[in-house]
């Protein structure tokens, strides 16, 4: 008696030490995937026109500040927005695993492993008390949400990065097609476009 009582307690403390490794390497892959730039994206530095290069332009220079500051700052507005929808869709992911990984503990914990010739990596759960099986339930749920809520997060992150680079490739298109043009029209009719396309 004294020697199964035991044993429980040796298992129970190996679970705690399994579900505290499994959290610690969550945060530590989380923190390694930040600092290492793997999640958060930056954006190059978006040129304007300098005074150099404004003798060629027939719009004033404090006009032409003032919307490439708009355009530079739609570009990082969506940027940070992609950044902030791949770091939750990553958490989203690690927190499956996670979630994954205590289920498979509890199973085994509570369970009965199944023979070879029952069926190999299976768990038999029928003779678990119920209390056991609820758990496994919750978190059986919030891990079909993980999993489910990733894929939307995945394609925002990728639509708005996808529209922060649109928009620097039409500054820059932009630039250079006003410094090329002599006429005031058409470089007033390029840059009210850039303004307009960065807005949508």
């Amino acid at each position: 008696m004294l020697e199964d009582y035991k044993g429980r307690e040796l298992i129970m403390r190996l679970y705690y030490v399994l579900t505290a490794s499994i959290i610690a390497i969550f945060f530590l892959s989380m923190f390694f995937s930040v600092y290492s730039g793997e999640i958060y994206r930056s954006m190059p530095n978006l040129l304007g026109i300098d005074a150099s290069a404004n003798s060629m332009v027939l719009i004033s220079k404090s006009e032409l500040d003032q919307t490439f500051g708009q355009i530079r700052q739609l570009m990082l507005i969506s940027n940070e927005r992609g950044n902030n929808f791949s770091l939750a869709q990553n958490i989203v992911d690690w927190l499956a695993i996670v979630l994954s990984a205590i289920i498979a503990l509890l199973a085994g914990l509570s369970g009965k492993i199944l023979s070879p010739e029952q069926g190999a990596g299976t768990v038999d759960v029928s003779n678990m008390p119920k209390k056991y099986l609820k758990v496994i339930a919750f978190v059986a749920a919030l891990n079909a949400m993980c999993v489910v809520i990733s894929a939307p997060l995945q394609r925002s992150s990728q639509s708005d990065y996808k529209k922060a680079d649109a928009i620097f490739a039409l500054s820059s298109s932009t630039r250079k097609a006003i410094l090329e043009s002599e006429d005031p029209i058409v470089q007033r009719d390029l840059l009210d476009k850039l303004l307009m396309q960065s807005s949508r």
